[in-house]
């Protein structure tokens, strides 16, 4: 009998530490910076990220994690592949789904060609990560991203160009 109530306790406390919701903990958003930071340098191609609050016409109340990338060759065309894993509250939210279209990155750039993310537009989703709404309302989720790391990195040379 003793026993029964030590499990029963042992149950109920187990029980009400998980019935509290992990929301309540605060995670520290990626910091906001102005500046381009370097990220990756890969075969030819150079990817660099800055975080910015974006709130015009098309981007309004988000915080987004902006990428630039850049074809540093002269003359070969070529071809980034990745995806980028997402942490949100420190836990990676994306990680069993990188291999699904919906995450899967492809960009093709002509030698010397930079394409930047500039927060205006959400519509090319190769040149951001949404982070965080700056001020929540009721009904929106308290997720931020709180890291973030490029995976499955390829890069193909389609050829020369004259």
């Amino acid at each position: 009998m003793k026993r029964l109530v030590v499990l029963g306790v042992a149950l109920a406390m187990a029980t009400s530490i998980h019935a509290h919701p992990t929301e309540s903990v605060d995670h520290d958003p990626i910091e906001i910076t102005d500046d381009w930071t370097a990220l990756i340098s890969l075969d030819g191609i150079e990817v660099e990220y800055k975080v910015q609050e974006c709130n015009n016409q098309n981007v309004r109340n988000q915080v987004l994690v902006l990428f630039r990338f850049k074809n540093t060759s002269e003359t070969e065309i070529k071809t980034f592949n990745w995806a980028v894993k997402e942490f949100r509250n420190d836990v990676c939210t994306n990680c069993n789904r990188l291999e699904t279209q919906e995450f899967k990155r492809s960009l093709t750039l002509s030698p010397g060609e930079i394409v930047e993310g500039d927060g205006t537009s959400k519509m090319d989703k190769r040149v951001y990560v949404f982070s965080h709404f700056i001020e929540l309302v009721p009904g929106m989720s308290n997720q931020t991203l709180t890291d973030f790391e490029f995976m499955n990195m390829e890069v193909i040379n389609q050829g020369t160009q004259k």
